[in-house]
């Protein structure tokens, strides 16, 4: 009969205890890799995602309300992608309110529709529309009445405009000087005297009196005399100082509105107020606004949440050390932080460990001499669950 000794046991036990290290090992290799795998599927698909949204382009091409207040709204696909219309929002400026319309239009490349119909708006406010499409890209536009242009009152008849810097080609640049022509025709059956004239400048998008940025450096003489039927041509040079006060809040560039005011004498002295709309282009300050709010896992296993928001200028490239305010609530608490951006434009806001709901709202972005403009955000808040990390 053979006896097996203790050490043949041992032997046995040894070889166990290595398969056991082994599997062990073998495990921990596979979930590595199974890991990672998932998280580089995930970033391809969000990278995927960020392509597709960054090549998606469609622009409202004519936004208009006649006098019925039939909306004519044009939206084309510019772009080389299929385009998903998903939703259009109408503000009303005036009343401060709004109107949120679902749709679902899928345009092909080069196509073009018409979003307005069977919607009608009051052709006495003032309209802006937003299309919305399903990758979250938005395209704004300021809805134009029907008779734009030049406006009639009275019996003279005037239109205001630039030769150096003609809309949409030109924009009048921080201390340039450029020329405004204000051309007059006279239908009235007398001699016009016209003794004063003047020029008030009004952002378009805001209303905002604007006139401070504008320093006049010569004009026409006045007075000056129409005969009937006779047109005349007064010139001015003014410069254009974009840091004024005035301008502020207003970021990118900006349509003015030009409004003269005329004292002319006809047998008695009259005062004529008209506006030319869209006139001007001016470069105001530079815009910044939120691109993105993404959350990144990091680690495997000490897994962390890291939450990036991107700051991008009116052109998408990134903006570098912008102070970002945030609200963010955690699952084991919420408050309001700061960070700045870095040469990506990207500020980051954490590690966070614990297991839960995080929520981070965009509260305000600031740089010297910037503008946040909070109405071209992409995202201005957003949640995430993080099932935690050791």
């Amino acid at each position: 009969m053979r006896y097996y000794g203790r050490r043949s046991l041992s032997t046995v036990v040894g070889t166990l205890f290595f398969l056991a290290v082994f599997m062990a090992a073998l495990a921990v290799i596979f979930f590595t890799l199974y890991s990672y795998n998932q998280y580089y599927q995930e970033l391809h698909k969000r990278n995927l995602r960020d392509w597709e949204r960054l090549k998606e382009r469609f622009e409202v091409i004519e936004a208009e309300v006649n006098s019925s207040g039939e909306l004519r709204l044009l939206v084309k696909n510019e772009g080389s992608l299929y385009v998903h219309l998903v939703q259009l929002w109408i503000n009303n400026l005036t009343d401060n309110d709004h109107r949120w319309l679902p749709i679902d239009v899928v345009l092909s490349p080069g196509e073009e529709v018409n979003l307005g119909g069977g919607v009608r708006l009051d052709p006495s406010k003032e309209y802006e529309v937003k299309v919305v499409s399903s990758r979250g890209n938005i395209a704004y536009a300021r809805v134009q009445h029907a008779v734009e242009g030049v406006v009639e009152e009275g019996h003279l008849h005037l239109i205001v405009f630039s030769p150096d810097y003609t809309p949409p080609d030109g924009v009048v640049g921080d201390e340039d000087s450029f020329h405004l022509y204000v051309m007059y025709l006279s239908t009235l059956s007398r001699e016009v005297n016209l003794t004063e004239l003047t020029l008030r400048f009004y952002d378009h998008e805001t209303g905002a009196n604007i006139t401070s940025a504008f320093t006049l450096e010569a004009s026409t003489p006045l007075p000056t005399t129409l005969s009937p039927g006779e047109s005349c041509l007064i010139s001015f040079l003014y410069s254009y100082d974009n840091d004024d006060p005035s301008l502020e809040k207003l970021g990118g560039d900006r349509w003015v509105d030009i409004k003269v005011e005329a004292v002319y004498v006809n047998g008695g002295t009259t005062t004529l107020n008209q506006t030319t709309r869209l006139a001007l282009i001016v470069e105001g300050k530079p815009g910044m606004y939120v691109y993105e709010i993404r959350f990144r896992e990091l680690g495997v296993w000490r897994r962390r949440l890291y939450i990036d928001v991107v700051i991008v200028d009116l052109d998408e490239n990134p903006v570098n050390n912008a102070n970002v305010t945030a609200y963010i609530d955690t699952p084991t608490g919420d408050g309001v932080y700061y960070d700045f951006t870095n040469v990506l434009g990207i500020a980051t806001f954490g590690p966070y460990r614990d297991e839960g709901w995080y929520y981070i709202r965009v509260l305000n972005v600031t740089k010297p001499g910037w503008v946040y403009m909070p109405e071209y955000n992409r995202e201005t808040e957003d949640s995430y669950y993080f099932e935690g990390g050791l």
